[in-house]
């Protein structure tokens, strides 16, 4: 396997169409074991960052630039995915699993961010500037995450960690590769968006 395959692996682990069903069964399942605020936060660390970007990316691309940076253009939604969904994963299974599988799944969860992220820059998909962006709104849902979840050992039973981290598996089996067309209506509206809005200028 070359290496840009081996990136097109990795950047398709933030993916919409494989992280949207991980956050579904593992919020159900999180609900299922009367965990309503994990539940809660695993799912808006999908939505929350999602709309941010998604806000981001059609204010550049549909109005008249706002800063005076050209590469700064569609801030990476797979860089703040990645970063807040892998990552509330990874402190939902520390709070309620032995040290052992909630060092593996913080160093796992951060080598995975870190992966992701340099593969956009790497497979020319994002600039650096645009990367940054996207980190710092999924690692800024993060650390909201951090202070609203329980912290380590709050949440009994170790076997919870283990079947997050199988519906992890297994998302990543099932959909990877599938993909969402979202950047592609994101760039529709922003075309639209001088006819809607008086002060945006046609990108």
């Amino acid at each position: 396997m070359n290496p840009d395959a081996i990136l097109f692996v990795v950047t398709d682990l933030a993916n919409t169409a494989l992280l949207a069903p991980l956050v579904v069964v593992g919020s159900a399942f999180l609900l299922s074991c009367g965990r309503r605020r994990e539940a809660v936060i695993m799912t808006l660390s999908l939505l929350a960052p999602g709309i941010a970007v998604a806000l981001l990316k059609l204010t550049l691309m549909g109005c008249h630039p706002l800063l005076p940076a050209p590469s700064l253009r569609s801030p990476s939604g797979h860089a703040a995915l990645g970063a807040s969904v892998y990552g509330t994963l990874a402190l939902i299974i520390r709070d309620c699993a032995g040290p052992v599988l909630r060092w593996a799944a913080t160093a796992l969860a951060a080598g995975l961010i870190g992966a992701i992220a340099a593969s956009r820059v790497v497979l020319g998909f994002h600039s650096a500037g645009e990367v940054m962006v996207g980190l710092a709104l999924g690692l800024g849902f993060l650390a909201m995450a951090a202070h609203l979840l329980p912290g380590p050992g709050a949440m009994r039973g170790g076997g919870h960690g283990l079947v997050l981290l199988a519906v992890a598996a297994a998302a990543g089996a099932l959909c990877h590769g599938l993909d969402v067309p979202a950047e592609e209506l994101i760039r529709r509206w922003a075309r639209a968006l001088p006819n809607v809005v008086p002060f945006c200028a046609a990108s």
